[in-house]
């Protein structure tokens, strides 16, 4: 039987991290190398969960080939709410990806940005609230879901993003919410909400971003 503390650990979403799991399994993996065996379920949950933590950047290619002069919203540096801590965070394998194509990133996090300024100091502006990270962002990844992520009115996506392309990887918002607000959602495991007018709205969209970045 499945508990409920058990269901939140098993949602689908962008991986695992944290100090404790990431290592047990690791180290499990390693034991297993070392007296000539193969956990096969343990070793494709390492690597499952390592392809996992990237899938944002993977859905963001198909509006945009590179990130170089986008201006990019990030919700959420730690591995899981409620801690400061990076260890294994997702946004450390994401946000290096993002800087090397040349976005510039705005990031919100209420409590661990004083941590992840001793990675990166000066590359990253850090913002206060999740209404100035977003303005004039032309995406915005969502890579841990805090309360204060999942309580957020969707509405202001769109009235705050220069294009508001949301794509989040922890699920923090039910679709039907998300419908009619006027945003591209993509989350893990769900469909496309392509809340934008035209038939051909992703294409569309593509053009225009594509076209303001040459200007």
């Amino acid at each position: 039987m499945i508990n409920e503390n058990t269901n939140s650990m098993i949602k689908a979403g962008i991986g695992y991290g944290g100090s404790c799991f990431p290592k047990d399994t690791k180290a499990l993996n390693w034991l297993a190398n070392f007296n000539d065996y193969e956990l096969k379920t343990v070793k494709a949950a390492i690597e499952v969960n390592e392809s996992q933590k990237i899938k944002l950047i993977k859905k963001a290619r198909k509006y945009y080939d590179n990130f170089s002069g986008l201006n990019v919203a990030v919700l959420g540096l730690t591995f899981k709410p409620g801690t400061d801590d990076l260890r294994e965070a997702p946004s450390l394998q994401n946000i290096p990806i993002l800087l090397e194509d040349g976005a510039n990133i705005k990031a919100w996090d209420p409590i661990g940005i004083e941590n992840y300024k001793k990675i990166y100091p000066k590359e990253i502006k850090y913002c206060n609230t999740i209404e100035e990270t977003i303005k004039d962002a032309d995406i915005c990844f969502i890579f841990t879901e805090w309360p204060e992520v999942k309580n957020f009115d969707v509405s202001l996506f769109p009235k705050l993003m220069k294009y508001p392309l949301v794509i989040d990887g922890r699920n923090c918002y039910d679709l039907d919410k998300v419908k009619n607000n006027g945003i591209i959602y993509e989350s893990i495991g769900r469909i496309t909400i392509n809340g934008l007018n035209s038939e051909n709205s992703n294409l569309q969209y593509r053009d225009e971003a594509a076209a303001s970045i040459c200007k």
